[in-house]
């Protein structure tokens, strides 16, 4: 009977030091899993990527993924400080695609990832910044410069 009692402060006590831990965390960025009454939150965390794939002279394809299933946010502009273009991925998933169009041919963009939720580039991202170069006009027709 001791030995129960002893148990059940164990477990009492580890339930509050759990629950403590999960409420100190942001919410906004991660996913919360139901296991009984305990809460347990993972942070949104790209696992792969952001990769620049299928570049062209005015088009590109970003893939990345992410460690939970969530809609993230892929910021992209001219300059690494000013990513003032936005492609949202609203959808939950693990894996996540950006369909980029009129981009301009022979041209450095810069981006990076948020979680769906980000209202400007700045906003807990997610990612490192990145960047790729789209290419020559001439070169995205089979001829080199």
């Amino acid at each position: 009977m001791r030995e129960n009692r002893s148990f059940v402060s164990f477990a009492m006590a580890l339930s509050i030091v759990l629950a403590a831990c999960t409420t100190s965390q942001k919410k906004s960025s991660s996913e919360t899993a139901h296991t009984g009454q305990l809460q347990v939150a993972r942070k949104l965390v790209v696992t792969t990527g952001p990769i620049a794939q299928s570049v062209s002279a005015t088009t590109a394809l970003l893939t990345w993924t992410t460690n939970i299933s969530s809609g993230t946010v892929l910021w992209y502009g001219l300059k690494p400080d000013n990513l003032d273009r936005v492609v949202r991925e609203p959808f939950d998933g693990l894996i996540h695609n950006a369909h980029l169009s009129n981009l301009r041919p022979d041209t450095t963009y810069f981006y990076r990832v948020s979680p769906s939720h980000a209202d400007h580039p700045g906003s807990e991202p997610v990612s490192a910044p990145a960047s790729f170069k789209t290419q020559r006009r001439s070169e995205a027709h089979g001829r080199l410069e």
